[in-house]
């Protein structure tokens, strides 16, 4: 089940590349509006912390997890068919049915990040496990890619969501035969006061924070390889998938070496890749970025697969999802800011100062690994 939810997610970003093309060359918005607009559908995703809150304390019909898989799953298929079936929507309404969509994502995800964490943590397999979920994800983007680009091609963002409908009455259907136990309800205060009460892991989510914070180049450069790089729509999605296969490989090698890393050694090791890889996007031509698409793809998988299994160890028992939700609410907060960063810096100094001030920040959270209490010597395999 962890596989097809993350699966599951990945399939959604078939959408990414027609919406995208809809809203640069069919509305003709600039990228800092196109970055602003982005930024609002991750709101959703940062209160994770109230999905994780409820599904640890309050089980729905009985159920800390299935049930609000099984919820999610409906609303997920509800908007993507409200979008995909509707011939026109006014900007407004499109986005508000986009954080409708991300609503649904984000409370499966947490429920199912709490199985993760909570079977991972017993048999000490929160890397594999992660590297699987994130493997799964990629393997979606791998199809992702060249379908998004060829429906942009060909025709509109509305197939591209009436085809993604059709995967959250899988996950929905599988949560349901889910075997879970019972649970009872507990004390809300007693699970938030695990979390704030915990100094290392307020300085974890610090770090995660800083970290995940850059101003973003993400659309800039999708930009430049659509206007002065000429790449065709489905070139653009061929890269993609490219990127996507190499991610595979990057969560393939993470599988192998999770339960022997040097957890505070590789966060050095990825805060330095990270912001030293930023400034390779001052030199961009066809050669290069697909140079970048391949090398980057693999290490960038790598980075986040290190990052979230330094999350799942770090949870404290008892409040699993919702320790972890709060964390990765840190990072949708700081993704959130990143791009409204990148928006505004794109605006007022250019592509050029954007990469510089991104790749400068990025190494800025350094000082803050030494301080990070985490299980550093080989985990028992």
């Amino acid at each position: 089940m962890s596989s097809l939810v993350y699966f599951n997610q990945g399939i959604g970003s078939l959408t990414s590349q027609p919406l995208f093309f809809y809203l640069k060359e069919t509305l003709k918005l600039e990228p800092s509006k196109i970055m602003y607009l982005s930024s609002v559908i991750t709101i959703p995703w940062m209160i994770k912390p109230l999905y994780g809150w409820l599904s640890d304390a309050f089980p729905l019909w009985g159920y800390r997890r299935k049930s609000y898989m099984i919820v999610s799953g409906i609303l997920g298929i509800i908007t993507a068919l409200l979008i995909g079936l509707s011939p026109a929507l006014p900007l407004l309404t499109l986005y508000a049915l986009l954080i409708c969509d991300a609503l649904g994502g984000a409370m499966k995800d947490v429920a199912m990040d709490g199985i993760m964490v909570e079977e991972g943590r017993r048999r000490n397999l929160t890397g594999k496990i992660q590297s699987i979920q994130w493997g799964s994800l990629t393997l979606a983007t791998v199809i992702t890619g060249v379908a998004g680009g060829y429906i942009a091609e060909r025709f509109d963002y509305h197939l591209s969501f009436l085809l993604v409908a059709i995967f959250p009455a899988f996950v929905a259907t599988l949560a349901f035969f889910y075997k879970e136990p019972p649970a009872e309800h507990q004390s809300l205060l007693i699970s938030l006061k695990t979390i704030f009460t915990n100094r290392p892991l307020l300085l974890a989510m610090l770090f995660l924070f800083l970290f995940w914070f850059s101003p973003s180049l993400s659309v800039p450069v999708q930009f430049k390889i659509r206007d002065e790089l000429h790449f065709s729509r489905f070139a653009m999605g061929t890269l993609s998938t490219v990127g996507a296969v190499f991610s595979v490989l990057g969560s393939v090698w993470y599988w192998k070496k999770s339960q022997a890393l040097n957890i505070r050694k590789w966060l050095m090791i990825s805060v330095l890749v990270s912001g030293i890889s930023t400034f390779a996007y001052l030199y961009l031509t066809p050669v290069s970025i697909v140079a970048y698409t391949i090398i980057f793809g693999i290490f960038s998988m790598a980075i986040q697969l290190i990052v979230m299994d330094f999350a799942a160890r770090i949870c404290p028992k008892g409040s699993e999802a919702t320790a972890f939700a709060l964390i990765t609410s840190v990072l949708n907060f700081g993704m959130f800011l990143s791009n409204l960063a990148g928006g505004k810096l794109y605006e007022s100094i250019g592509y050029t100062g954007l990469v510089v001030i991104s790749g400068v920040t990025t190494l800025l959270c350094l000082p803050l690994i030494p301080l990070l209490l985490v299980k550093t010597e080989p985990a028992a395999a």
